[in-house]
């Protein structure tokens, strides 16, 4: 709902830095021209905010989609916190900053998002919910 989006003002921020997109919203996405039209929207990029909706991300993996998710819940989460603490006004980093912080998370590509957390991840959930698998 926010006009400028996310904006990189936390590490979890920077780690999508020019990942994401943005799809207006259209109503309920019910017909084939709309999805047609979030395809497009989506790109070759890892996710969308859907204005006045909520969000979207994928992955090449279920382990990286939800760490895409997890990742932009908290930098939304980070933005939206530091926006009423402090009257909505909020310094970002710049752009050759926010450009570096990527490139040092995503290194030289050998290693998905999701890689490391998530067998940590699914070791909680069978501690907690034993034979959810099943």
């Amino acid at each position: 709902m926010l006009p400028e989006g996310l904006l990189p003002t936390s590490q979890f921020a920077m780690r999508l830095h020019r990942r994401l997109g943005r799809h207006a919203y259209e109503g309920l996405a019910l017909g084939a021209e709309e999805q047609r039209r979030l395809v497009a929207s989506l790109g070759a990029l890892d996710g969308l905010i859907l204005e006045h909706h909520g969000t979207l991300t994928v992955g090449r993996t279920v382990a990286e989609a939800y760490m895409l998710m997890h990742l932009l819940e908290r930098a939304a989460q980070a933005q939206l916190r530091a926006m009423a603490a402090a009257g909505g006004r909020i310094a970002g980093v710049a752009e050759a900053l926010a450009d570096k912080t990527y490139r040092q998370w995503v290194g030289d590509g050998r290693e998905w998002d999701g890689d490391v957390e998530w067998p940590a991840l699914l070791r909680r959930v069978e501690r907690l919910s034993p034979g959810f698998r099943d």
